[in-house]
């Protein structure tokens, strides 16, 4: 795989180079593109990123602390970063955003009309120090499975839509009224596709989460998760994918809870792809904010998160409360759906 490196020349630092030479490294020196030369003005420099980019298999965006305020200070300027994403974004070349150090992911409202899907895509945190053995391993195995699935596949991202409350509404369920009791008749999804009859999770103290799920969805189309509360709850959900790889899908990707408004439906939708298989998706709820002792979106391993005889360990280490206590105010339910060729 031919991997194209876009940075900020001014400000990446060291990391950028380190990165560039684990890749080299383990890609192959001609297979890694990184313009250390600066190239200047007018078509010429458009061409040679062209040339580059439409040979590329994966672009890295390597996002530091002000790559963000430069791109928008550059909006009516030659901007090489923007015109590189556009680039990618536009041909259909997978993209991986890699944030250095601290740095958050920008939301999609912040960046320019042209760059908005890139918060679409599935993004990789590398640090430096004790950190950057175990960054770079998980950037180079994001790499590795883009290169097995090949350039026309969909790429598995981590932007979770939520779909409007009223839209979201309709979809979740047709209610009637049967025997003085009420039965929820699951619906297609807007795609056609059936959904899992609605499954409550209670709380201990009275809160409740109705849940659906896509009972089964053809690689690269979107599966759908849709959630109702009886009062306002934080959720957590965590997601395995057919081939084992575990991660967060929601909150938002820089970890921040997730409120779900009472009796408003909300919907997360995503797109999938290969291998076909059996998907898992775990719920946590609570009505309090749950915080793991894990960042974002990186991977996090079954023993954690897919052991249903209770609340996981990252959870109990980062309340700061006892097992006990937490079970008390906690409630999970595993789910799955079927992803077929």
């Amino acid at each position: 795989m031919n991997v194209f490196i876009s940075y900020r020349r001014n400000q990446s630092g060291d990391l950028t180079g380190r990165i560039f030479d684990e890749l080299k490294r383990q890609f192959g020196t001609e297979n890694v593109f990184l313009d250390i030369a600066s190239i200047h003005g007018g078509e010429e420099w458009q061409i040679s990123l062209e040339q580059r980019i439409s040979r590329c298999g994966a672009m890295l965006v390597l996002i530091g602390e002000s790559w963000l305020a430069e791109l928008q200070n550059r909006l009516e300027r030659d901007d090489f970063v923007k015109y590189e994403a556009q680039s990618a974004l536009e041909k259909e070349i997978p993209v991986i955003p890699v944030l250095l150090g601290s740095t958050k992911m920008p939301s999609r409202a912040s960046l320019p009309d042209e760059l908005k899907r890139l918060a679409d895509f599935q993004y990789v945190t590398v640090r430096s120090g004790k950190d950057f053995p175990r960054d770079i391993e998980e950037l180079t195995n994001a790499l590795r499975r883009l290169a097995t699935k090949g350039r026309s596949t969909p790429v598995r991202r981590t932007h979770w839509m939520i779909v409007g409350a009223i839209a979201a509404a309709l979809a979740l369920a047709a209610v009637v009224l049967k025997h003085n009791s009420t039965e929820v008749i699951p619906e297609s999804n807007r795609d056609g596709t059936s959904t899992t009859t609605p499954k409550l999770l209670e709380l201990p103290d009275g809160g409740e989460l109705r849940v659906s799920l896509t009972k089964e969805v053809k690689v690269g189309e979107r599966a759908e998760l849709r959630l109702t509360p009886n009062r306002d709850l934080y959720i957590r959900v965590m997601h395995q994918s057919s081939d084992g790889y575990i991660s967060e899908i929601f909150p938002d990707q820089n970890g921040d809870n997730w409120r779900l408004e009472r009796d408003r439906p909300q919907s997360i939708s995503w797109q999938t792809s290969p291998p076909a298989g059996t998907e898992e998706v775990l719920v946590y709820a609570s009505s309090s904010p749950l915080r793991l002792n894990r960042e974002g979106a990186k991977p996090i391993t079954k023993s954690e998160f897919f052991d249903t005889r209770g609340i996981p360990s990252a959870i109990r280490v980062s309340t700061g409360s006892s097992p006990t206590d937490l079970e008390q105010s906690i409630v999970q339910g595993n789910f799955s759906y079927r992803l077929s060729d």
